[in-house]
């Protein structure tokens, strides 16, 4: 086996390891925030934290929370994820456990699995 070889072997262990993501939003009559925490398999850490201005209900922003992260992880090509989201409706939405009946929710669960079929494995709880 090759030095090429190796590190694609290598590389394909690491891309086996799920990502750890946790997501928050949450809304008030100051606005929207935003907040994410990505964790690699290697244990690094990127927070982030979004004030937005726009008005939504909580369960509104914790789905811009969860898009929000679904982007940034397809975008870096992370192909396995376990999601933490503290919002009960939107991963019982997301595993098929509650439908969707408001328009906003059902175009957000919508965008939701569009971006989730772009991942070898997902969860979410």
């Amino acid at each position: 086996m090759n030095v090429e070889q190796e590190f694609q072997q290598a590389l394909s262990r690491v891309d086996t390891k799920p990502w750890i993501l946790y997501t928050e939003g949450a809304s008030n009559m100051n606005g929207t925030g935003l907040g994410l925490v990505l964790k690699s398999p290697q244990e690094d850490m990127i927070a982030q934290s979004i004030g937005s201005d726009f008005k939504a209900t909580n369960d509104e922003a914790e789905y811009e929370a969860l898009i929000l992260v679904l982007t940034i992880t397809k975008d870096m090509k992370i192909k396995t994820i376990d999601v933490n989201c503290d919002s009960l409706l939107i991963v019982n939405h997301v595993m098929r456990s509650y439908e969707a009946k408001d328009p906003k929710m059902v175009a957000y669960l919508d965008i939701t699995k569009r971006l989730t079929n772009n991942f070898d494995n997902f969860s979410i709880q």
